[in-house]
C-alpha cells in the first residue's frame, strides 16, 4: 500500500510573526537483536543521521541533550511493527506553490500559508521523562511511534480557516498483509482574521477572554489550538 506524505517544512508569515509548521519522522522499527537490540528501519528507509557522540564514544539521543544519566541520554526504543511503503511528495505542492505566486492581498497571501499546511506528513512521537519524584529514580529509556498524520481542511472561508488533524496507522501483519486502517482523532487549530477575542490560557485549567482592539488585531490572524476532545488548549495572535 502506498501512503502519500510531504517532507518539507512551511514557514508562515502571518501579520509579521513568524510560525514554523514542520513534519519531522524518523522511520519506523522492526526488532533485530543483532542490532544490539534497537529496530532496524525498513530497507525503503531515508537514511537517519546517527546520534551526537558524547565524551566516551557513547550515542545520545537527539531530544536528551539537556539531561543527563544513561538511561535518557540511550537510542530510544521502538515499536515492534512497520507500516506499508510509503511514496515520499519529493517536489513542492500546487499549494506551497500557490504561496509564493504573485498576490496583492497580504490576507490572501496569509490565507495561502495556512491552507497550504493541508495534506498528509510522516510523523514521529517521541516520549522523554524529564524528571521522577522519588529518590534515585532512574528515567526509562525514551520511547518513540510513528504514524501518517492527515491534515484537513474542514472550514475555508476568508476570515477563516480550520485544521484538523487525524493519524492513522497501518500495520503490516505477519502475512505480508496490511491491516485496516487505525484512526485516530488528533488536534485541531483555527485562525481567525482581525479577531478580537483572545481566550488566554492563565494555568490550572483556566483560560480567560480578552478582549483586543482593532489597532491590535489590524493585519492579524489569531491561532486557536484545540485538544482531541475539542476542549481548548491555547490561542495566540500574530
Amino acid at each position: 500500500m502506498t501512503i502519500l506524505t510531504r517532507r518539507f517544512a512551511a514557514a508562515l508569515l502571518l501579520g509579521g510573526a513568524l510560525t514554523a509548521f514542520a513534519a519531522h519522522h524518523e522511520a519506523p522499527e522492526d526488532k533485530d537483536d543483532a542490532n544490539g537490540g534497537y529496530d532496524a528501519p525498513p530497507e525503503d528507509a531515508k537514511p537517519v543521521p546517527k546520534p551526537l557522540k558524547r565524551d566516551g564514544g557513547g550515542g545520545r539521543y537527539t531530544f536528551s541533550w539537556m539531561f543527563g544519566g544513561d538511561a535518557v541520554s540511550s537510542r530510544p526504543r521502538g515499536g515492534t511493527t512497520v507500516g506499508p511503503a510509503i511514496e515520499l511528495v519529493e517536489g513542492p505542492t500546487d499549494d506551497f506553490v500557490a504561496v509564493t505566486s504573485m498576490v496583492d492581498s497580504d490576507r490572501e497571501k496569509d490565507r495561502r500559508a495556512i491552507l497550504a499546511m493541508a495534506g498528509a506528513y510522516r510523523t514521529s512521537f517521541d516520549f522523554l521523562e524529564t524528571i521522577g519524584f522519588t529518590a534515585n529514580y532512574t528515567p526509562p529509556t525514551p520511547y518513540q511511534s510513528w504514524g501518517t498524520e492527515y491534515v484537513y481542511v474542514v472550514a475555508d472561508e476568508p476570515d477563516f480557516v480550520s485544521l484538523q488533524h487525524i493519524l492513522v496507522m497501518r500495520i503490516v501483519m505477519d502475512d505480508d498483509s496490511v491491516s485496516e486502517p487505525f484512526v485516530i482523532k488528533h488536534w485541531r487549530h483555527d485562525w481567525r482574521y482581525q479577531d478580537r477575542d483572545l481566550h488566554e490560557y492563565v494555568g490550572f485549567q483556566t483560560w480567560e477572554h480578552r478582549r483586543l482592539s482593532r489597532r491590535a488585531v489590524k493585519g492579524n490572524w489569531t491561532h486557536a489550538v484545540y485538544q482531541v476532545d475539542d476542549s481548548p488548549r491555547y490561542e495566540t495572535i500574530g
